[in-house]
């Protein structure tokens, strides 16, 4: 148990001991090199393509496009190492992260969307600026997107006539608590006597499809959708570079 090895693997060894020496019980690669071990000129090549082309690309995708981009084969752990002893830091610092109570996933494919949009500088400079709209699958994390000017009300419902016509209606949406979504205005008199909330323009939309949109008071709760925003952030933004 303290060597924590198999009660056979023991008695081997012990056999081995007895029939040469004590120095039998030592492994027969100890002190070899690995036949896998990346060479010296391909950590170099790496380093220089890191410095020249990929500064900013997080560990995983940058092992992937050495790979996909450069047929360079190295495990992530052994790059993350290199990088660090040359003194190029991780694209994001991690943080130790603070308890949040978290909301199982919904079990089915549809039963809730969370919708969001991310304004980013996608074209690096080279085009307008422009704003990904998406939502993505609460219970699959599959994701729906298009790129739009700007978040607007028209925006969103381009991008669920999309979802409809290909999926169907979904149960209900998780989004922030934009105006697009929840109208900012008090309830009329009317609509205080029939128990009526103020609606926007795709709420409306929402409700005579049978969608019902809850509200999200912080980017954590609506989680899977801003992690997405990250993840395209990333790999898109990295792939034009």
């Amino acid at each position: 148990m303290l060597l924590d090895l198999s009660e056979r693997q023991v008695y081997r060894l012990i056999a081995k001991a007895e029939a040469e020496d004590i120095c039998q019980v030592l492994h027969g690669n100890r002190g070899q090199q690995p036949a896998n071990k990346v060479s010296d000129q391909i950590w170099d090549e790496v380093l220089t393509l890191v410095k020249d082309r990929y500064r900013g690309v997080n560990d995983l995708h940058l092992q992937e496009l050495l790979k996909r981009e450069h047929s360079i084969d190295v495990g992530r752990e052994s790059l993350r190492k290199r990088l660090r002893q040359e003194g190029l830091a991780p694209k994001r610092k991690h943080r130790s992260k603070k308890y949040r109570s978290r909301r199982e996933r919904k079990p089915a494919f549809g039963m809730m969307l969370q919708v969001d949009a991310s304004d980013h500088d996608w074209l690096e400079g080279r085009g307008p600026r422009l704003t990904l709209v998406g939502a993505i699958d609460d219970a699959t994390s599959f994701a729906w997107c298009r790129f739009e000017d700007e978040e607007t009300t028209w925006g969103y419902l381009a991008l669920m006539r999309s979802i409809l016509l290909k999926e169907g209606v979904p149960l209900s949406l998780y989004s922030d608590r934009h105006m697009i979504f929840h109208s900012p205005r008090e309830p009329t008199i009317l609509e205080q006597l029939n128990g009526l909330k103020p609606l926007a323009q795709f709420g409306r939309a929402c409700q005579e499809l049978g969608i019902e949109i809850l509200k999200a008071y912080s980017p954590q709760a609506k989680g899977r959708i801003e992690r997405l925003w990250e993840f395209m952030q990333d790999r898109l933004y990295s792939a034009g570079s």
